[in-house]
């Protein structure tokens, strides 16, 4: 097998751009999280108990993520057959019937 000799210039060129690469990663990684009005005085409420900002922001986004998690269960449907609520929060549409 023969193996391919690169030119010192790209080499060069290939570092460079690898370094760049690496740049946008960690300016990406910098960049603050965008929070809500209503996060924005749950963190000034964590700091005004003695929190810093950070550990604030860090537990009001594990708080957000927590309570966005969808559950698995199903809800059984004994009425499928009709429209209307299954549960307070769901609504089942009637079926169309055909002509």
């Amino acid at each position: 097998m023969r193996k391919n000799i690169l030119p010192i210039q790209e080499i060069e060129r290939n570092n460079r751009v690898k370094q760049v690469m690496n740049n946008k990663v960690e300016r990406k990684k910098q960049q603050p999280e965008k929070l809500t009005q209503d996060e924005m005085s749950e963190v000034k409420a964590f700091m005004k108990e003695g929190f810093s900002r950070a550990e604030a922001v860090k537990l009001v986004l594990e708080k957000n993520r927590l309570l966005n998690v969808k559950s698995n269960e199903r809800t059984h449907l004994s009425n499928w057959n009709t429209g209307g609520f299954i549960t307070d929060t769901k609504y089942k549409q009637p079926i169309k019937h055909r002509k």
